[in-house]
């Protein structure tokens, strides 16, 4: 059968195409034989502008001359030959360009069902949808199920995500925070045991994870103190769900190293001048305090203006403990 239309299949060009049994095949310029339906790198030359198009299937486009669909589109071809736009919807495209909802009188189609369905068959479908979508992305049935992003990928989300966030204004931040919130409600609201287990086993994954937990400047300082006094300790202990700055397995020791301001330094700060966040942090360092005496811990202070001014007092109280017990 001969070919009307110039056929490329991987930049070979088609001769001709032959019929065997219920099945057409191609040959091409160097007598290679393609079955009709494939997924190959087929182009078909447009008889108009001689450009070539991807396409496909290729078998039902020998019977008349294929023309592109950019040509088939130009002059008295295209539907909208001859005509014109009316002034009022004119009017309703330039302000729709330019960011304005002012639709001069036309109405968009969904405007029109809308109006004939009302709002509440429009939120009960949108809702419908959502529930569909999540059913069929969810556990095995999503792509990425089983799978993590790399290193290198999450550090590229985390810097792209701080500069988005370092674009948005309080008003932004405050209404990405409230939707958070009412979609954390609704989870919990939909299924509170799943609801509190999820949240148990992230909070474990959390608390047994060192990742998060980095050394400060101050933290820093305490490290090389005690490396140069030769005691062994070490960072981010994670106890009971508690996480202490350095710590000792072996003679029961923890270190907390505190923040004046974090943490509220007697010495700076009076009991009347504390704010929410101080007075939270204080009944924690209460309750880590209790734990480490429940389970025969001794737990030392050591605070940032004591690291300041080279007073490392504690650490040397540690030390000649360490000595005594050994």
């Amino acid at each position: 059968m001969e070919i009307i239309n110039e056929i490329l299949i991987n930049d070979n060009k088609i001769i001709k195409s032959i019929k065997e049994g219920k099945h057409r095949f191609y040959i091409d310029e160097h007598g290679h034989k393609h079955s009709s339906i494939i997924n190959k790198f087929i182009k078909i030359k447009c008889i108009e502008c001689n450009s070539y198009t991807k396409i496909k299937y290729y078998h039902a486009l020998n019977k008349k001359k294929y023309i592109c669909g950019s040509c088939r589109l130009t002059g008295k071809r295209n539907p909208f030959y001859g005509k014109t736009h009316k002034k009022s919807f004119k009017k309703w495209l330039s302000r729709k360009r330019k960011g304005q909802k002012v639709h001069a009188g036309i109405k968009t189609n969904y405007e029109w069902w809308l109006e004939k369905h009302g709002q509440e068959e429009a939120d009960r479908r949108k809702e419908l949808k959502r529930v569909k979508m999540s059913k069929a992305f969810s556990g095995e049935n999503n792509p990425f199920y089983g799978k993590t992003h790399k290193k290198s990928t999450l550090k590229i989300i985390k810097e792209k995500t701080a500069i988005w966030r370092e674009g948005l204004n309080e008003q932004e931040k405050e209404k990405i925070s409230i939707a958070l919130s009412n979609s954390q409600k609704k989870i919990y609201q939909d299924n509170p045991k799943k609801y509190i287990e999820s949240k148990r086993k992230a909070g474990l994954i959390s608390c047994k994870s060192r990742i998060r937990y980095q050394m400060n400047e101050i933290e820093k300082i305490v490290n090389n103190e005690l490396k140069n006094r030769g005691l062994l300790f070490k960072y981010s202990v994670i106890l009971g769900f508690k996480q202490f700055d350095f710590g000792n397995k072996k003679h029961r020791i923890l270190i907390e190293v505190q923040g004046d301001y974090w943490h509220a330094n007697p010495k700076v700060y009076k009991n009347n001048q504390l704010n929410e966040m101080q007075k939270n942090n204080i009944i924690k360092d209460k309750e880590k305090n209790e734990f480490a005496s429940k389970h025969n811990m001794k737990l030392f202070y050591i605070w940032e203006q004591d690291i300041r001014q080279g007073n490392f007092k504690v650490l040397d109280q540690i030390k000649e403990i360490i000595c005594n017990l050994n």
